[in-house]
C-alpha cells in the first residue's frame, strides 16, 4: 500500500481509549463518538497534502486547508456538516499546528473543492447495509451542489471475529461480558461487495463518488487493531482499494483545479 491513512488509523485505534461513563470499561470505539471518524478524515487529508503537488502548492499560494466536521453553506443557501472537506479558507483561521502538519481551519470554507464522507462499520455489519449505503449514497449528492467539488467517500470494515459492543455491556457491575460474534470473513466480503453498488459518476454521467474506499481492519474493541490487506480487503489495481481512493482525488484536483 502506497498511501499510509490504513496504517495509521490502525496504530491510532490501538491506542485510542474511548472509556464508557456508566461502567468505566475502556474501549478502542465507542459508536456515539465521532473520534474513529475524525481520524480517518485527518489522515486522508495526510495523504491528499503528500500525494498532490497541486494540492500542496493551493496551500501555499491560494490559502487551502482542510476541515473537519465543518459546515459549508451551499449556493443554495441549504448547510451542511462535512466529514472532510478541502477548500479555500480565509488566511488567518489556518493552522499547521497537528500530529500531521495538514493545514486545517476550524472556519467555514469559503469555496468547497473536496468532500469527502467517512464511514465506520465495526458490527452488525448486515444490519448496518441499508444505513451506510444510504448515507453514502446521500452525501455526493449533497457534494455535487457545490461547482466542481470532488465527492468521494471512505470507509473501514471490520473482520474481528467478534467484537465487544459499549452499548451492550454499559451496566455497572456487569461481570459477563456480551460479545458479538460475526461469521468471517462472510460479512466483511458481503459488505465490500455491498458498497460497491454505490454509483460512481463517468465522464457521461458526473451523478454519484468521484472517488471512494474501503479499507479493512481487525479490531475486537478492546485489543489491538491490524490492517487486513488480503482478500475480502479490496486488492491493488480494485478501484475501491485505498490508494486509488487518493489517486483519483489528487487527478481530479489536477484537472479541475490546477
Amino acid at each position: 500500500m502506497k498511501y499510509q491513512g490504513p496504517k495509521r488509523f490502525c496504530a491510532w485505534m490501538t491506542n485510542n481509549v474511548q472509556t464508557c461513563s456508566k461502567t468505566q470499561r475502556e474501549y478502542r470505539y465507542h459508536p456515539r463518538s465521532d473520534a474513529h471518524s475524525i481520524a480517518i478524515c485527518v489522515f486522508v487529508a495526510a495523504d491528499l497534502l503528500h500525494g498532490s503537488a497541486e494540492i500542496r502548492a493551493a496551500a501555499r499560494k491560494e490559502n487551502f486547508a482542510f476541515a473537519i466536521n465543518s459546515e459549508f453553506r451551499f449556493s443554495d443557501g441549504k448547510a451542511k456538516a462535512l466529514d472532510l472537506a478541502g477548500g479555500i479558507a480565509a488566511p488567518e483561521t489556518i493552522s499547521t499546528e497537528n500530529d500531521v502538519g495538514i493545514p486545517i481551519t476550524k472556519a467555514p470554507l469559503t469555496e468547497l473543492r473536496i468532500a469527502c464522507e467517512a464511514k465506520a462499520v465495526m458490527t452488525e455489519h448486515v444490519k448496518s447495509e441499508p444505513r451506510v449505503f444510504s448515507e453514502l449514497n446521500d452525501s455526493h449528492q449533497i457534494a455535487h451542489r457545490a461547482p466542481n467539488c470532488i465527492a468521494s467517500g471512505i470507509v473501514v470494515v471490520n473482520a474481528a471475529k467478534r467484537f465487544l459492543s459499549p452499548l451492550r455491556n454499559n451496566i455497572k457491575g456487569q461481570r459477563k461480558l456480551e460479545w458479538t460474534s460475526h461469521t468471517q470473513l462472510h460479512v466483511t466480503e458481503r459488505m465490500v461487495q455491498h458498497l460497491r453498488g454505490l454509483p460512481r459518476s463517468t465522464e457521461s454521467s458526473p451523478a454519484g463518488f468521484d472517488a471512494f474506499g474501503v479499507f479493512v481492519a481487525s479490531c475486537d474493541n478492546i485489543g489491538k487493531a491490524t490492517l487486513v490487506e488480503r482478500s475480502p480487503a479490496p486488492q491493488g489495481g480494485n478501484r475501491d482499494h485505498y490508494d486509488s481512493f487518493i489517486e483519483d482525488i489528487v487527478k481530479l484536483y489536477r484537472v479541475r483545479f490546477s
